[in-house]
């Protein structure tokens, strides 16, 4: 699995200019592909910061990660774990298919083998992480 890297300068300005909300990663990354840049990946997936896992959700541009969570911005950066990509085209025909949906699209249905293989990456990450800082905090 390939690791992206986060390109925090234009995060930072689509958080702003997007007006970004705090724990609304999904949304958040739907606005990006949906007002800003149609050309992105919108992603479902897991990232690993601080010896833990959470499941996350990004766009991808250009081959760097764009993330306008806000507290995601700054400190130790994330590992991004990709599970499932989707294209401007396949946001568009699931949300035609539902009346009322909203991400994380994964939650739709059983989770793809592509997105569970994403968790457990970001979790074997997560704790080499997290005992390799254990190990250095000590020496």
């Amino acid at each position: 699995m390939s690791q992206l890297t986060l390109d925090r300068a234009r995060s930072i300005e689509l958080s702003i200019e997007l007006n970004a909300e705090p724990q609304r990663c999904w949304n958040n990354a739907l606005d990006v592909l949906l007002r800003k840049h149609g050309d992105a990946v919108y992603i479902e997936g897991w990232i690993s910061r601080y010896g833990r896992v959470f499941e996350h959700g990004w766009v991808e541009l250009d081959g760097s990660v764009l993330d306008t969570i806000p507290g995601l911005l700054f400190g130790e950066p994330a590992t991004y774990f990709p599970g499932i990509r989707y294209q401007l085209r396949d946001v568009v025909r699931i949300i035609s298919q539902r009346e009322a949906v909203s991400p994380p699209f994964a939650w739709l249905a059983e989770r793809p083998a592509e997105y569970l293989a994403a968790q457990a990456a970001a979790t074997e990450h997560a704790g080499s992480t997290h005992r390799d800082h254990a190990i250095r905090g000590t020496v």
